[in-house]
């Protein structure tokens, strides 16, 4: 009881905040336990043995949850007698302090606005377990708690109007602080007007949007101009709001009211975070209680939001770094759609880079996100769309006026104007830390877009330089072939005692009718294989002398880039901000030092108040010609300078697809050219087996030879790997072993041995090509699906590259 009656002692000195119920809540160091605690000290006129004045303590008493402020124990005065609660001491103080302090004037930041909505949120949750309704929430009644490790934990207190309500019972008592109030309290507790309606436990949802709305903007949401002298005008806002409208703001008598359905341009709150936390705002402060959240969504609502993983991702197009907040089983398909949400930019237009690749090559595209690296997820994600057209500009942040000072000293007004000034000065310090990250962002942006184009144009010299290699080996096997077919056509006239005309037979003389001979022809006469590979091979020194001018283009945009890097990171604007800020913060701990022993002042202290008041003004026109005048004007023509080469880029990008369209046409050609030659190789094939089978054997005048006249070819039976040649027989019956060797049966037929080991050869080396033409082929439809859905523009001729003049002024333009 001694360290209690200490801890009273030290309440006298330091009083730190005040209750309607309890005299006053301290804090002291109990001498026994040296732990720091809080001490409520209950008025002389409460009787504890009153119900409703033990309300606090019956609840405290069994009330445990980390987010609800813990009892001690309760003592009693010696001297007095009177009832004093010993709860766990809160370091960091209430959510309104915070608030009030210039830092977070105008909101939390967003990790610290996610604790007290969830931690809040668990509060309540608990409380509804136990059927408590608190009837008092406000950021006054939330308390700051500070581990040993430094983490905050956010505790609701002052349980003194909370009651035990069931779902289905109602109250009509009033309580609670009025600007947090449902519009029916407040008609009923502040105007005193008659009202019969008895209220349920949903009440609390509308103090918890106020308060949430508080804590993510700094200010109220429903304000009257003239404040709690204007109560009827506040009613009005608070009952006559539509349903979506989340602030409605009278800032002149008698003047018109500002209803909004957004959070302000001033809160620290990313665009993602924004479209989660307005639908719950509207939904809590809904005046219709048919049409307000239930506690269950809510909840729901606020632990999906502890739950869901946050990307950053920087939009390159509009400048502005978003925070996506997608659900933990979202694969890359399902953050596509995230990111098309929030940017209007489809999944099929949108590019995501991280260090110069598509972040589909980095990430499993099926894998979901909470398996992604923590270095990608908090990493610099870009995001482009692929063809950059419109240019969005950008827009100026809102920044208010600093307050300006009286021409007369006023120690009170000049304390409440410098903390003012402190406030605003944070606010210019957070966007000119944005603007600093958004110029870096823009250049490395820029950087990893450009090596993203350079590696596809790279890729794009691989293909064309194997595209090259194997149409010098198609050229090779089609040479083979012709030369084969004229060796076999030579052979077949040769064998049916065509010799006096083989004068004829190299000029391919069309007076010979044998059918074979003619089929041999018209292979030897078909210049169409020709033609197209002479045309393939144009097409490739068009690709190349468009590499060439792209890879020029691109340099032209590296070398600009590495010319334009001055901003404000190298002109310290940042550092000069915050040293501005903290004499400002200086000269406001003098003011209020001041207002604290202002009867003390001598006409000295005075004087050096008004030379500060002076340099305080000073402080304040620097920090915003520093925003002003250079951040933002820099930013502008950083984003325009960057933005143009974004668009080149993207160009760029455009035009290596169509390279890689071409490459793969051009294979499809040489392809096609390759089905065209096996075409010709089987014919010839189909003429050699057919003339060693005897199934065909005509005089040499044409006319069809008695069967006795029918000639054997015997040939060697085809190694695996070669072409597929039947071993002939005699007509009537199968052949016997055939005991010459392939040399002598050549020779016995008059073809030469060089004809048929050729065309064994060549079935496997076609067929080793062929193959190598379609692995091509499917690594090039692979990079062609990853940009299908760029549009064309007029490389094109007919599916090919061409060098008409349309297609000159294309490459021109690049170069």
């Amino acid at each position: 009881m001694e360290s209690l009656t200490q801890g009273v002692l030290l309440y006298k000195l330091a009083l730190i905040s005040r209750s309607s119920r309890f005299r006053s809540t301290s804090f002291f160091s109990s001498v026994t336990l040296g732990t720091l605690v809080a001490v409520k000290v209950f008025h002389e006129h409460v009787n504890m043995s009153n119900k409703e004045d033990a309300r606090e303590l019956q609840l405290l008493r069994r009330l445990e949850h980390s987010n609800i402020i813990r009892l001690l124990t309760i003592e009693k005065l010696p001297t007095s007698n009177k009832s004093v609660l010993v709860l766990e001491y809160c370091e960091g103080g209430s959510l309104h302090h915070m608030l009030d302090s210039p830092q977070y004037v105008y909101g939390l930041h967003e990790p610290e606005f996610i604790k007290v909505l969830t931690h809040v949120s668990a509060g309540i949750q608990y409380l509804r377990h136990e059927n408590v309704i608190h009837r008092d929430i406000k950021p006054g009644n939330i308390m700051r708690y500070i581990t040993d490790e430094g983490i905050s934990i956010y505790k609701l207190t002052d349980f003194g109007a909370a009651r035990k309500l069931d779902d289905s019972e109602s109250f009509e008592s009033l309580c609670g602080t009025e600007e947090y109030l449902h519009p029916a309290i407040y008609e009923k507790a502040v105007l005193r007007l008659p009202n019969s309606q008895s209220f349920n436990a949903k009440l609390d949802l509308w103090s918890l949007g106020v308060t949430f709305y508080h804590t993510a903007t700094g200010q109220l949401p429903f304000q009257a101009f003239g404040g709690r002298s204007n109560r009827y005008k506040m009613f009005d806002i608070i009952s006559q709001k539509e349903s979506g409208v989340i602030s409605g703001v009278q800032k002149s008598e008698n003047g018109a009211i500002e209803w909004k359905s957004d959070l302000p341009e001033t809160s620290p709150l990313t665009s993602g975070l924004k479209s989660i936390i307005i639908p719950l705002l509207a939904g809590l402060m809904e005046p219709n209680e048919g049409k307000m959240l239930t506690y269950d969504a809510m909840f729901r609502i606020i632990q999906n939001i502890g739950k869901k993983i946050t990307i950053t991702v920087f939009h390159y197009n509009r400048c502005d770094k978003l925070l996506i907040y997608t659900e933990p089983k979202t694969t890359f398909a399902g953050l596509k759609d995230e990111i098309a949400s929030l940017t209007d930019i489809p999944s099929a237009e949108q590019i995501l880079l991280i260090g110069g690749q598509l972040l589909e090559r980095v990430v499993d595209p099926l894998a979901e996100v909470s398996t992604y690296p923590e270095s990608l997820r908090k990493g610099e994600i870009y995001l482009f769309q692929r063809e950059a057209t419109e240019k969005h500009k950008l827009m100026k942040p809102k920044i208010p006026p600093f307050p300006s000072f009286p021409p007369y000293v006023n120690i009170d007004e000049d304390a409440r104007l410098a903390h003012k000034c402190a406030a605003q000065g944070e606010l210019i310090k957070r966007y000119v830390e944005h603007i600093t990250n958004k110029e870096l962002l823009l250049m490395n942006g820029l950087m990893c877009l450009r090596i993203y184009v350079e590696s596809r144009l790279a890729e794009t010299k691989i293909c064309q330089d194997f595209m090259v290699q194997l149409m010098d080996e198609c050229g090779y096997h089609y040479d083979a072939l012709f030369q084969l077919a004229r060796l076999l056509r030579n052979s077949i006239a040769r064998n049916l005692g065509l010799h006096r005309d083989s004068h004829k037979m190299d000029g391919l003389s069309s007076d010979v009718s044998h059918p074979d001979i003619h089929s041999l022809d018209l292979v030897l006469k078909d210049t169409a294989i020709r033609e197209v590979h002479a045309k393939a091979r144009e097409r490739i020194k068009d690709i190349q002398l468009y590499r060439d001018a792209l890879k020029k283009k691109i340099g032209e945009i590296k070398n600009f880039a590495s010319q334009h890097q001055d901003g404000c990171q190298k002109e310290d604007c940042l550092k000069k901000v915050k040293y501005h800020l903290s004499q400002i913060s200086v000269i406001q701990s003098r003011f209020r030092r001041d207002r604290s022993v202002r009867s003390q002042m001598t006409a000295h202290d005075q004087n050096i108040h008004g030379f500060e008041r002076s340099r305080l003004e000073g402080q304040c026109a620097k920090m915003k010609s520093i925003l002003v005048n250079h951040c933002l004007n820099h930013l502008d023509n950083s984003f325009e300078s960057r933005f143009h080469l974004c668009e080149s880029l993207t160009k760029c990008l455009v035009r290596v697809n169509k390279i890689e369209k071409n490459i793969n046409n051009v294979l499809n050609c040489q392809k096609l050219l390759t089905d065209k030659l096996l075409k010709q190789k089987t014919m010839c094939t189909t003429e050699l087996l057919n003339w060693e089978s005897g199934y065909r054997s005509y005089d040499t005048v044409g006319n069809i030879a008695p069967d006795h006249q029918y000639q054997t070819l015997n040939l060697p039976v085809a190694q695996p790997g070669q072409m597929d040649i039947n071993i002939g027989g005699a007509k009537g019956g199968s052949a016997g072993p055939n005991l010459l060797s392939p040399d002598e049966q050549y020779a016995q037929h008059g073809l030469s041995p060089q004809v048929t080991d050729g065309f064994q050869s060549m079935s496997g080396d076609t067929m080793k090509l062929q193959e190598k033409l379609q692995a091509l082929q499917d690594m090039l439809t692979t990079n062609s699906l990853l940009i299908r859905g760029l549009d064309e523009t007029s490389l094109h001729s007919s599916g090919y590259l061409s060098r008409s003049s349309e297609n000159r002024s294309d490459a021109d333009e690049i170069g």
